[in-house]
């Protein structure tokens, strides 16, 4: 069974990986999800960790696995047109089972190749939309002065943080958010200062410090990069929401410990909650998902994990199990396009032995000598008899002499 078939070009590999891909991030799923139901709920770091490095496993992963199955040097003559490739599929449709069964399994690798790039294009307009929704917020932002600007500068020389931070109010969002990683912006949604108490905002100032003190915008952009590459991937996408889940937890562990009242910290993301618009653009206070966020107060309150019912256990043993029937599938159709791969490669030899004629008319040079033999009369009438004797004689009288 052969599980990485490479023998295909740039674009058959990449609708190859992104078969395999499919598999491996159900099975790094499945195994985050078991190592999160032993670590326990308090550790929120420790559980966003795991969680991150999941995510880099499974880019590592199909990342790899591209180029084991990439072999430029070993190339399939394919055309890569689309309607080339549909014409060229149907014409090798009469040349035998075998034939028409590795170019279907290629067509279906050139077509997720193609579908694989439009989305991907999407995704690129999508991003771009997205960054220009964020450079507005910088240019129509307005600057907060006086008293909050100096709490700011407070929190951040408590915190550690020497970094240049500016401080924005907007009327285009509804809750506080942390963008920008050269030159760090905190923007709170405008009438937030009139809403809440000082203490309240203060315990949301903190929030966003915490996600600057640890570099969460750039791991969120790293976040937002994987989205768009692999956004065919369903595990990415869960793996993506738990990072962002875990993050939100840590930093609210953080902020309780700083402010030492989280009664007031959950009435706080309470009122956030009530308007939030959630985007997951930027980290923030409010999170990017309104039933993460009501976990979170609920979290918070009680001052104790959600437990992990038996039901999330069993979930995650179905993902197991359903990677590993996954691998197996995927491996099995790979295997049988290596057999009929094999297979027409055989029937190509054998009809070319075919072509050849059983007997060759060809005469093949002999380089052992054989030794020469005397020529012998053809006839006994033709021997001499008289000079035999004469020899005979004369041999008989040397040797007389020699004995005298």
């Amino acid at each position: 069974m052969v599980l990485f078939d490479a023998n295909g070009d740039l674009i058959i590999a990449i609708g190859k990986t992104i078969i395999h891909s499919l598999w491996i991030g159900l099975l790094i799923l499945a195994t985050l999800r078991i190592l999160l139901h032993a670590i326990p709920g308090k550790h929120a770091h420790l559980r966003y960790l795991v969680s991150l490095a999941s995510m880099l496993l499974l880019a590592g992963s199909v990342t790899a696995t591209f180029f084991l199955l990439y072999a430029p040097g070993n190339q399939v003559e394919t055309p890569f047109g689309m309607a080339e490739s549909l014409r060229f599929v149907s014409q090798t449709m009469v040349r035998g089972s075998a034939s028409e069964t590795a170019w279907t399994a290629n067509l279906v690798f050139l077509l997720c190749s193609y579908l694989y790039f439009a989305g991907l294009l999407y995704m690129l307009f999508r991003s771009t939309i997205s960054y220009g929704y964020i450079k507005g917020l910088r240019k129509t932002g307005t600057p907060v002065h006086g008293e909050w600007e100096d709490r700011l500068e407070r929190i951040s020389d408590i915190l550690g943080i020497r970094r240049k931070l500016s401080f924005l109010q907007s009327d285009r969002i509804q809750g506080p958010l942390l963008i920008g990683i050269l030159k760090p912006v905190v923007i709170v949604p405008v009438g937030m200062f009139t809403h809440l108490s000082v203490s309240q905002v203060e315990s949301i100032l903190v929030h966003e410090l915490y996600h600057l003190k640890r570099g969460d915008a750039l791991i969120n952009l790293m976040q937002l990069f994987l989205e768009g590459v692999l956004f065919y991937n369903p595990a990415l996408w869960f793996i993506s929401d738990i990072i962002r889940r875990e993050r939100e937890h840590s930093c609210d562990d953080s902020v309780v410990l700083t402010c030492k009242d989280r009664v007031n910290y959950a009435k706080a993301l309470l009122q956030l909650a009530e308007q939030q618009h959630y985007i997951r653009l930027a980290p923030g206070a409010g999170g990017s998902n309104k039933h993460h966020l009501t976990a979170r107060i609920t979290r918070i309150i009680n001052n104790k994990p959600m437990k992990q019912d038996t039901q999330e256990r069993i979930k995650s043993l179905l993902l197991f199990a359903g990677a590993l029937i996954l691998v197996l599938a995927i491996s099995g159709f790979s295997s049988g396009l290596s057999f009929t791969n094999h297979l027409e490669k055989t029937n190509e030899n054998l009809k070319v032995l075919s072509l050849l004629p059983l007997e060759s008319d060809m005469s093949i040079q002999d380089t052992i000598r054989k030794p020469e033999k005397p020529e012998m009369p053809k006839h006994p009438e033709e021997l001499d008899w008289d000079q035999i004797k004469e020899d005979m004689e004369a041999a008989r009288q040397e040797a007389l002499e020699d004995i005298d």
